[in-house]
């Protein structure tokens, strides 16, 4: 199986002493580190939806997140959670799993229609939309297109950090790396 939105295509881009102020937004969001370690952070909740429509599902609300921690990493093409809160959320939004792959799989015309992954970092709010968290591939040899979520479930590790932040993220908001203050900045992708 191939990606069908990655060919082509530019697929990122490093800008060293500054950021990329052509594709990510002048408002930058600090997210102080709590462990320097893979740019660690505290996770306050997550919900499917938008906080101002009716769909909203909290998953997890700051009260119950206490000591949540989530990691950026552009090593992980996913984002990646505890195995029952993934099942949450793909539950929420309609994904089956295919156990064979360890995906989500979502019928690709209502993939387009799907409300927003909704992360809260340091008291603000993270939309994730379905174009971002939504995988499309073509079968080859058969041109037929499928769909998966861009979550998968990993077991809790003791300690560590719960949740991995991957590219299905950091599609959605350019990663700021200060190591000299601790701390993470999100700038929404203007792409």
């Amino acid at each position: 199986m191939t990606a069908i939105h990655a060919e082509n295509e530019t697929g990122g881009l490093i800008t060293l002493g500054d950021y990329d102020k052509q594709h990510c937004s002048q408002q930058v969001d600090w997210i102080p580190l709590s462990s320097a370690t893979y740019y660690q952070f505290a996770l306050d909740g997550v919900k499917v939806g938008s906080s101002q429509g009716n769909e909203e599902l909290v998953l997890l609300s700051p009260q119950s997140m206490v000591g949540a921690q989530a990691i950026s990493d552009t090593g992980t093409s996913l984002i990646a959670g505890p195995t029952r809160d993934v099942q949450q959320i793909a539950q929420r939004l309609g994904g089956v799993l295919d156990r064979s792959q360890g995906v989500y799989n979502i019928d690709c015309d209502k993939a387009k229609n799907l409300p927003p992954v909704v992360f809260t970092l340091n008291g603000k709010e993270f939309a994730v939309e379905a174009k971002n968290y939504v995988v499309e591939i073509e079968d080859n040899g058969q041109g037929q297109k499928q769909c998966f979520l861009g979550f998968e479930g990993q077991p809790t590790q003791g300690g560590g950090p719960q949740w991995i932040l991957g590219d299905c993220f950091i599609r959605q908001f350019c990663q700021i790396y200060d190591m000299g203050n601790k701390r993470l900045g999100l700038a929404k992708s203007l792409k």
